[in-house]
């Protein structure tokens, strides 16, 4: 799955929505991966890490667009849950 292929498909015009997505899901995407990268004794999926963070936005017009093409939240809390969420404490 390519996320920036689904942001195109439901922002498909630039402008400041668009821009604050992207900027921000790139933020969250690169900061996940820099944690998998310092981490590998975790075996971390980083193309799952990568397609959760750049999906992960709940706002409203996303949610509802595209809910049934993006990886849920419960599966991204559990993966998290079981393996990143042990390197914040």
């Amino acid at each position: 799955m390519n996320p920036i292929d689904i942001i195109n498909k439901y922002y498909p015009e630039e402008n400041e929505l668009r821009h604050i997505l992207l900027t921000h899901s790139r933020s969250v995407a690169d900061k996940s991966l820099w944690i998998a990268d310092r981490h590998p004794e975790l075996s971390l999926d980083k193309d799952f890490l990568y397609e959760a963070a750049m999906l992960h936005e709940p706002y409203p017009a996303w949610k509802k667009c595209v809910s049934a093409q993006i990886l849920s939240y419960r599966r991204i809390r559990r993966y998290f849950a079981n393996e990143v969420s042990l390197l914040w404490k």
